[in-house]
């Protein structure tokens, strides 16, 4: 008879639990959709891609409220995404699978080449003056991100620019910009004073806030 030694019993223990702790998340996501989430004004997402990494990774499940409340700067939106935004897509090599987010309680939104709804975070929202200085984006005299330190070209761009945002504009952004599609990347592709606009409108955001559950499965 062979024996196991300690050290693999552990192993053992720490995957059945990692398995049975798996398959307990999935169970309560689903008996919340099923039952109490929406009702209570929450919506459950799956993760599908990179752009938000290390927050929120390919695979994950995640909890936000479901639109209705204002959104605030600093927070994570599953919004829509304009159709506009497949050229830079196309000429800037993103993939569309770094992405996107479907809705747990329905079929997939999406479809390749854009799938419908884009989690982002929010760096400037409305009312909010964003500019660039050559170097960085800034929000309100605040730098959000420096485009030099992060060796990032944005040459349709000018320094000096400046945009304050009307009641239905957002600036959005992954947190792995370098994967991400994102008002930065479009802005910085096609410049200010093209037809696609670097804007997300906030009519399209379908969820947002800070993530209430957040499991990798």
């Amino acid at each position: 008879m062979r024996v196991i030694d300690r050290a693999s019993r552990g192993v053992i223990a720490r995957v059945c639990g990692s398995v049975v702790a798996g398959l307990l998340a999935g169970v309560l996501v689903a008996a919340g959709v099923m039952f109490g989430l929406p009702a209570l004004g929450f919506s459950v997402w799956s993760v599908s891609g990179t752009s938000m990494e290390p927050t929120f990774r390919d695979g994950s499940v995640l909890v936000l409220r479901s639109s209705g409340s204002s959104v605030a700067r600093g927070d994570v939106v599953v919004i829509d995404r304009p159709s506009s935004w497949h050229v830079v897509q196309a000429s800037s090599g993103s993939s569309d699978k770094n992405d996107s987010a479907d809705s747990k309680s329905k079929k997939s939104i999406g479809s390749r080449f854009g799938r419908s709804a884009l989690l982002k975070r929010v760096l400037a929202a409305p009312g909010d003056i964003l500019s660039f200085d050559g170097k960085a984006f800034l929000v309100n005299g605040i730098m959000v991100y420096s485009t030099a330190d992060n060796d990032y070209e944005c040459s349709a761009l000018p320094a000096g620019w400046s945009h304050k945002l009307s009641a239905d504009e957002l600036f959005v952004m992954g947190d792995n910009a370098r994967v991400s599609l994102d008002s930065r990347k479009v802005v910085c592709t096609v410049g200010p004073d093209s037809e696609v606009s670097p804007f997300l409108s906030v009519s399209g955001v379908r969820a947002h806030g800070d993530s209430v559950f957040n499991w990798r499965v």
